[in-house]
């Protein structure tokens, strides 16, 4: 509940095309760090996990601002069960 209101004034005060350029922003960041994982290049997971931490909060707080959770439930659940059987059908072969 706290989160909630948190993100809802966060989307108020800077408002939604600043909110959502830090969607872009966030994402782009952990792409970076991933890509330089990839690499090799002098990665440390504690960065990896800091850009995860505020990718997901840009995630809830667009989810929570235009009341998403149900449907974002809904396709996570069905990605998971299409994981699950690409898996299974790998596991067979």
């Amino acid at each position: 509940m706290k989160n909630e209101k948190i993100y809802k004034r966060a989307w108020k005060t800077f408002g939604k095309d600043k909110q959502l350029d830090m969607i872009i922003e966030e994402c782009s960041e952990l792409i970076k760090e991933v890509c330089m994982l990839k690499r090799e290049r002098n990665v440390y997971f504690n960065k990896i996990v800091e850009e995860m931490a505020d990718v997901e909060i840009m995630n809830e707080q667009f989810r929570c601002v235009y009341d998403l959770e149900g449907l974002y439930s809904y396709y996570k659940r069905k990605k998971l069960d299409r994981l699950e059987r690409r898996l299974n059908e790998f596991d067979k072969n």
